[in-house]
């Protein structure tokens, strides 16, 4: 068994303005209009995102910066509006400005980032908290009192040298996320899988760059479960995040 990569998979914080939490009217008013379309059309977009909050795009332009110009809105499960980027490679939810929730300890914003998001941002915690909290902060017109991390995957991406059966899986995994097998290339089952990375495969795409099968096992980066390890130095449980077959 050889680790490969390891780093932070999904990401999610939450940010805090307290009595400062204030949001632009017209930028209310075309959240609300999204989602009365959502209502009845069960999908609206936000054409001009860009215009309010200026987000990284990975998949834009190579030549320059480039920042999201549409977010699918919805309503969220606790917040009043969720903006979804790029299909699922993060999302925002935002808290209605009003007095019973313009008060302290209140989230405000709820950030969560998927794992190609991050692949695509060094896997660097720090440097998406700041680019979230800048942008929002812009929004705002404040900077947030309170930054708070919710939850942190780590991923470690493992390749074994002899294949594993799913009777094995009870050995390591202790919470399912999804699962997949992969050929390493090295048989003669298929050619490698067509993709923005070649044969080396695309995180951000979740493509690995070889080819689905049941032989030899590669773990991909960007499917992954839980495995537990021993904690060394930390206290408490330890968990990361990793990929598992199927």
């Amino acid at each position: 068994m050889k680790l490969l990569a390891s780093g932070t998979d999904t990401f999610i914080f939450w940010l805090s303005w307290g009595q400062n939490y204030r949001l632009p009217e017209d930028f209310t008013a075309r959240l609300d209009a999204a989602l009365d379309e959502y209502r009845e059309e069960g999908d609206a977009h936000f054409l001009g995102i860009h215009d309010y909050m200026w987000l990284w795009n990975p998949l834009g332009d190579d030549d320059e910066r480039c920042a999201y110009e549409v977010a699918q809105v919805r309503p969220g499960r606790k917040f009043r509006w969720m903006l979804m980027f790029q299909g699922g490679m993060f999302s925002i939810s935002l808290t209605q400005p009003r007095p019973t929730t313009c008060k302290p300890g209140q989230v405000h914003a709820y950030v969560e980032v998927s794992g190609r998001y991050m692949a695509a941002c060094a896997r660097d915690p720090m440097a998406v908290v700041a680019m979230f909290s800048d942008t929002l902060s812009y929004l705002v017109g404040v900077e947030p009192e309170r930054v708070q991390v919710s939850r942190i995957d780590l991923f470690a991406d493992v390749e074994v040298d002899t294949p594993l059966s799913l009777d094995d899986l009870g050995r390591f995994v202790s919470r399912a996320r999804s699962r997949s097998v992969y050929l390493d290339g090295s048989h003669a089952l298929g050619a490698p899988a067509a993709s923005r990375g070649g044969s080396h495969g695309d995180p951000l795409t979740g493509n690995t760059g070889v080819t689905r099968g049941s032989l030899c096992t590669r773990y991909p980066p960007m499917r992954y479960t839980l495995l537990r390890f021993t904690t060394g130095g930390l206290t408490g449980p330890g968990f990361v995040s990793a990929p598992a077959i199927c």
